[in-house]
């Protein structure tokens, strides 16, 4: 069990920097589209390299947040048919619900890995201004949903070993305690 804690520890740290790593994400694409109106407007001179590069950033922060956000519990769930049933049949509903949703992001990852590697071996780019090599920006799908399959399991895993009653870490973040105490 000790292994499962020093595994989650690292994959809690890892999600938690993806996550600062989105947020520096918003910042820059808040400052490249203010960038944008003050060249195209007051400059009369368009920099048409921030759209594309906007763009690019705001996929790096949807797929580094994904895993975040499954973390804390956070991503939609029809919570109020689950509240509705005793704590044991809820726990089993939860796990299917993990588990379809696992399901999901391999697929995903395994067709965004294929996109990634296409964009790889063939050198293809975009077709803005600045003519980026489209692996670089793929590259944000396999990386986050790594994240969110690694977080899947580790949650799958979690609810196998807490007692019905017993909140896991995933409900413990989603409800407000700290989960990071019994980890660190």
């Amino acid at each position: 069990m000790a292994i499962f804690y020093s595994v989650y520890r690292v994959v809690r740290r890892v999600n938690t920097v993806a996550v600062y790593m989105s947020c520096a994400a918003v910042v820059l694409m808040m400052v490249f589209t203010d960038w944008e109106v003050i060249t195209r407007y007051f400059v009369r001179n368009p920099a048409t390299w921030t759209y594309p590069v906007t763009s690019y950033l705001l996929l790096y922060c949807i797929y580094l947040a994904l895993a975040y956000a499954l973390q804390r519990g956070g991503h939609v769930s029809v919570e109020f048919l689950v509240e509705m049933v005793p704590p044991r049949v809820r726990r089993w509903l939860e796990r299917i619900g993990h588990v379809l949703g696992l399901v999901f992001t391999l697929v995903l990852l395994y067709q965004s890995y294929r996109l990634f590697s296409r964009h790889l071996a063939e050198g293809q780019r975009d077709i803005s201004t600045i003519s980026a090599p489209l692996y670089m920006v793929s590259f944000a799908l396999p990386l986050g949903l790594v994240l969110m399959t690694v977080t899947y399991v580790l949650v799958l895993i979690d609810s196998f070993v807490r007692q019905p009653g017993e909140p896991t870490w995933q409900e413990q973040e989603k409800s407000g305690r700290k989960a990071a105490e019994q980890l660190d």
